[in-house]
């Protein structure tokens, strides 16, 4: 750019630009505050999570499970899956493994200490109940769902 050209940036434009936009007052729209109507937009129904039986079928058939390094299986307390929602008192102090039907979202969720493990048949998880049991670990979490482990 030239200096010539310098010339064209000169700050008497910009009063009269200024001027120019502050006289167009057609153009200010008026805010109108509405009123939320009651019952519409409520995110909790009121109805705590409570847990289904894991049956055959339930679950997708390959997941993923996020174990620690040191410990095969660590379950998590119930009340720390936000994801849940409300959970029932009878729920919140279960122990709980999460699953997930994604590999992206495992891997999300995975911390320094964990590993992302494929499970490829979910039905195994019914067929080992008994030492999933003995871990202290009696529900499953998936997508938003609570499972209950057979035999808890």
């Amino acid at each position: 750019m030239a200096l010539d050209d310098a010339d064209d940036f000169g700050a008497d434009d910009s009063d009269e630009e200024l001027d120019e936009l502050s006289d167009d007052d057609s153009a200010v729209e008026t805010f109108v505050a509405i009123a939320p109507l009651p019952g519409l937009g409520v995110i909790d129904s009121g109805a705590p999570c409570v847990s289904k039986p894991l049956v055959d079928g339930s679950l997708p058939s390959t997941v993923y499970l996020l174990v620690d390094r040191e410990v095969e299986l660590k379950g998590t307390p119930v009340k720390d899956f936000s994801e849940l929602g409300a959970v029932a008192a009878t729920e919140m102090e279960q122990q709980a493994i999460a699953l997930f039907s994604n590999p992206r979202q495992a891997k999300r969720q995975c911390g320094r200490s964990q590993r992302v493990i494929k499970v490829p048949d979910s039905g195994v998880f019914g067929r080992t109940a008994p030492f999933i049991l003995a871990q202290g670990i009696s529900r499953i979490v998936l997508e938003g769902s609570l499972y209950a482990i057979p035999g808890a």
